[in-house]
């Protein structure tokens, strides 16, 4: 538990956005899931329904898919300046100790 406590509000904030856009991947896919019948056919009410679903659920995988690797960047970049921050500063702490 004690590394939750190193988190800053940034990872938090990247993490937050990798699994709300992992939330929208599964929820499209499973919308997709249970709309299709035994024979593997995506069932529809109508054309214009199927069309507007397709293009709505493709955007918002899309989307989804966005905010997947926007999370992880941010939460990588915030993790590599915490450790390169922190060897700076037992580089010149160590520095410091020698004079």
């Amino acid at each position: 538990m004690e590394t939750l406590h190193h988190l800053s509000s940034v990872q938090v904030t990247g993490i937050v956005i990798l699994f709300i856009g992992i939330a929208l991947r599964y929820w499209v896919n499973r919308r997709r899931f249970y709309r299709t019948n035994s024979t593997g056919v995506q069932l529809f009410g109508s054309y214009s329904k199927k069309v507007a679903f397709t293009i709505f659920e493709k955007l918002i995988k899309l989307l989804g898919l966005i905010m997947v690797i926007f999370g992880l960047l941010i939460t990588l970049m915030e993790w590599s300046n915490q450790t390169h921050d922190r060897n700076v500063a037992q580089r010149s702490h160590h520095n410091r100790t020698i004079r």
